[in-house]
This record gives structure tokens, sequence and C-alpha cells, in this order.
């Protein structure tokens, strides 16, 4: 009975309704075996429900990797571009949003069919989070240009605002270099230390010595120096080898030079002579009395004579002697300097009235019969002038300095503390120098032509004894005193010094040496400077 009912039971159990596949899930042991498949070609394999689902989390979250590295790389692409501009989005960026996740696959049995749910399709999604990436791009790209535009303009103001700034300190340092620049070059150019030379006469051929005479004049040449005396020319070289000897009848020579050349004529006289260390270039008689005559770089010689109708009349003659102009004044001409190429020459006229005499500056040019300056009346007497590098015009007067502009207008004036001894003019310095207040003591005002001063630029009271001659070159002044000879820069400072005889009449500076004029001898020393 037992066995007809098991047999029952296996005829019910094992006959089918339907040729198909039926699965039966038992969860004794959790996972899904094979009964039987009717009518199915292949046998399907043991699966366990766990390795299932460890598959489905694995599919779900490498899927959810890729998008968050998606997700990732363009946040770092926009994060890029913001960082090259320095600006940060982040309050105007809108919060990724998470992908869903997607529905796990269900098994389900019903009327013995096996259905599987399908994930749904992420099409629109990944539509919608392609537009909101390229709207981001959109705007991260107008925002850069915006930002670009910003900062060129930002770069644009600090340069004009660079620019202001420099231009106005340009024009403050200009306005003021009045002030600054004489102090500046004043520590420029001071130097360390005061040469003192020795002051030890030189050998070889000196002293140069000849007799006493009435006349005794030495001068500077550019390779030597020249003597006249009532008798002859003499020319000497740096050595003092005599290199010619020219004689004169002049009773009372008077001497200028120029560059190699010599002008020689006799105050009072009709004729003058022009020679260099060969001989003679040139002789003229003009049949007139000559009251004072002067030689330019280029050999033209320019001399003042007197008519009845004039009291004073300049006439210019080339290097071979012909007349090429002419100017006449009813003053008295006291002092005449060319300019540098000998195209024209600055005068200084003088009258006198109600006793006391007064100045007139004129500048002219041989090729026009305008004159190019007329100065105002000066209150004093003009024993020399010179036009500066700077435009302006020095006037030495016998109570007061003057600085001149260009038309003639008086820039500054410098009464004299003491009696006026000697003075030198440059293009760029003028000194003058005046006795001290002691004994054996003097003055020395040096002006400057870049300076725009009403005073004197340095003032240097010497103390080598009474100042007795000067000259100037290369913005160096030499100062001859009855104990020592002395260098000076334009700032007044001592550059060099020597103590020498106090039986010198008078000297000439060439070369880093110096030579002096005795009564009967020339002596030559060495003086850096």
């Amino acid at each position: 009975m037992n066995d007809n009912r098991s047999k029952g039971r296996r005829k019910k159990k094992n006959s089918p309704t339907k040729e198909e596949k039926t699965i039966r899930i038992t969860k004794q042991t959790d996972f899904v075996q094979r009964d039987e498949f009717h009518g199915a070609e292949e046998p399907m394999p043991n699966v366990t429900l766990r390795e299932i689902k460890r598959k489905k989390k694995a599919a779900q979250k490498a899927a959810q990797l890729e998008q968050e590295e998606q997700l990732r790389q363009e946040a770092e692409e926009a994060e890029e571009s913001r960082s090259r501009i320095e600006l940060t989005n982040s309050e105007n960026a809108e919060p990724e949003e998470q992908p869903e996740k997607t529905e796990e696959n269900k098994i389900t049995v019903s009327g013995g069919e096996n259905k599987a749910e399908k994930p749904e399709e992420k099409k629109h999604e990944h539509k919608s989070r392609k537009e909101k990436t390229e709207e981001k791009e959109n705007s991260n790209v107008t925002d850069i240009r915006a930002a670009r535009k910003k900062e060129k303009n930002k770069k644009l103001y600090k340069k004009l605002a660079a620019i202001a700034v420099v231009l106005a300190f340009g024009v403050g340092v200009y306005a003021s270099r009045g002030v600054w620049v004489p102090k500046l070059e004043g520590i420029l150019d001071r130097p360390h230390a005061t040469i003192v030379n020795d002051g030890k006469k030189e050998s070889g051929n000196f002293p140069l010595t000849f007799d006493e005479s009435s006349v005794n004049v030495i001068k500077e040449l550019s390779d030597g120096i020249v003597r006249v005396d009532d008798r002859n020319i003499t020319f000497y070289d740096e050595s003092g080898n005599k290199i010619s000897d020219n004689s004169h009848n002049f009773a009372n020579p008077v001497v200028r030079t120029s560059g190699k050349r010599v002008l020689v004529y006799d105050n009072g006289g009709k004729s003058f002579r022009v020679l260099n260390k060969k001989g003679e270039l040139l002789s003229k008689d003009i049949g007139q009395s000559i009251l004072l005559a002067e030689i330019a770089p280029d050999s033209t010689v320019a001399v003042v004579t007197q008519t009845e109708k004039y009291a004073a009349v300049l006439t210019v003659y080339d290097s071979s002697g012909s007349e090429i102009y002419q100017w006449s004044s009813s003053r008295r001409i006291l002092d005449i300097t060319f300019d540098k190429d000998g195209s024209g020459c600055c005068i200084s006229t003088f009258s006198g009235s109600g006793g006391a005499l007064r100045s007139v500056i004129h500048h002219v040019t041989f090729d026009s019969t305008e004159e190019k300056m007329k100065s105002q009346q000066l209150e004093t007497l003009a024993v020399a002038v010179q036009r500066n590098d700077n435009g302006d015009y020095w006037v030495v007067g016998d109570t007061c300095f003057y600085k001149l502009d260009s038309s003639g207008k008086i820039l500054m004036q410098y009464e004299y503390p003491d009696e006026l001894l000697d003075y030198a003019l440059t293009d760029s310095t003028a000194s003058v120098v005046f006795k001290g207040i002691q004994r054996k003591t003097g003055t020395l005002a040096v002006f400057r032509s870049d300076s725009d001063g009403d005073k004197p630029d340095s003032v240097v009271y010497t103390q080598s004894g009474t100042p007795k001659k000067m000259t100037a070159e290369n913005k160096k002044i030499i100062l001859l005193s009855e104990d020592n000879i002395e260098a000076y820069d334009s700032a007044g400072n001592l550059l060099a010094t020597a103590a020498v005889s106090s039986e010198y009449l008078d000297f000439v500076y060439l070369n880093d040496s110096v030579y002096f004029l005795g009564l009967r001898e020339i002596n030559k020393i060495s003086f850096n400077t």
C-alpha cells in the first residue's frame, strides 16, 4: 500500500502538464537546482542566489564608479579653468545630481513562466547631464572672457598710474635741479685728498734765462709757450727747447694768443703781426691808431680804432688780411671775445655820465648787419665778457659780476666784497678773485653756467698769501698767490697745491706743468691735479 502510494506520488510528481521548463525554488540550502527539464535542449547550470546578488552589486558599483570618475574629470576641468584666471565659481555652481540607482533585476515565477525585468533606460538622464555640462562650460568661457577683460583694464590703469607718477617725479626733479645738482656735483667732484706737489724746479733746459727788459710777457700756446720782450718774440716747446726767435720793432708790444698763433701789435701803433713758431703769417698796416686787437682760433683778427665820427670802430680781417666786417659805436670798446668758430664776437662798450661809468654788451655776427644781442645798461665798467655753454653771458665788471640771458637781461648780479685782483672765464665757469679781509688772504668766487642761483656757486677763502694771477681750463681754476700755487675744481674743492717763490710775476699752466715767469728767468715745475 505504501508502495502504491509512493508510486502515485511519483506519478503525480513526474506528470508534466506542458512541454516547458519549470523551476522549483527551494530555500533549504539557499540555492536553485534543476529538477527536470522536459523538452529543453541544454541543462540549466547550478547558480547560487548570493552569486547573483554579488554580480548585481559589482555591476552597479562599476557603473557608479564610472559616473563618479566622469563627474570628477568634469569638475577638475572646470576647476583648472577657474584657477587660470584666479576665480572661483563655487557659489554659482549647481550641485551635481547623484545618479539614481538602478533597480535590481528580479526573478519572478508566475504561471510557470520565468520573466526578468529590464533596467530603466538612462538616455534622458545622460542627455540632461550633458546639457548641464555644456551650459556650465559656456558660462565658464563667458566668465573667463569677462575676467580677462577686467584684468587687462586693471593692468592698463596701473601702467597709466605708474607713468603719471614717473612724469610727476621727473618734472619735480627738473624744477628743483638748481638746488640739488650743485650739491650732487660737489659730492661727486670732491677729491679724496689734496695732491701736495713738491714744487721742485725741473732741470734740463730750465731755467730759461734772459736779460731784464721793460717788457716781459709769457703766454700759452697749444704746443708750448711764447715769450715777448722789448726786442724779440721767442717760441719754446714744452721741454724748453727754443723753436724760433723773431725780432720786432714795437715800442709797447701787446700780445694775444689763440691755438698755435700769436698776435702782436703796438699799443697806439698802426700795424699788427700774426706769427707761429715757423715764422710770420701776416703783417698789416691799417693807417689808424690801434686801441685794441684780438685773434680768433681761425686766425681772424679784430682791430678797434677811433675816428672823428665814432668813438670806436671794430674792423675784422680774415687770415689773409682782407676786411670782412665793420661795426661802429658812439661808446668806447673795452673788450672783445670771439665765438669758438670765429663767426662772431662779444663786445663790451662803456661811457661815462655824471661821474659814473656804465656799460652795454653787444653780440654780433660777421655775416649780418643786425646785432644778435644788446644788453640793458649795466652800472659797472665791464672789463671782460664771454658767452657760456648755456647760451648766457658772463660779464666781469670792476665792481660787480653779472650773468645775462640770451636777450641781454640781467639774470644775476654779485657785488664784490673787496678789490678785484683777477678773473678767468671759460665756457662752463667764471672765476673772480679779490683781496681778503686779513693780510695775505684772498677770496675766490666761482660761478657755473648750469646754475640758476643769484650768488656764487662756491666761495673759497685762501690763506696762501695775496692772489696774483689766475687762469682756468677744463673746469679747473689755477690760482697763483705769494707763497703757493693752488688748483680748485668748480665746486671750490682744493685739488692740488705746491709751494713757490714769491718772486714770480706770471705763469702758464700746460699739461700738468706750470711755467713761472720771473724777472730774468722762466722755471718749470710738475703740477699734478
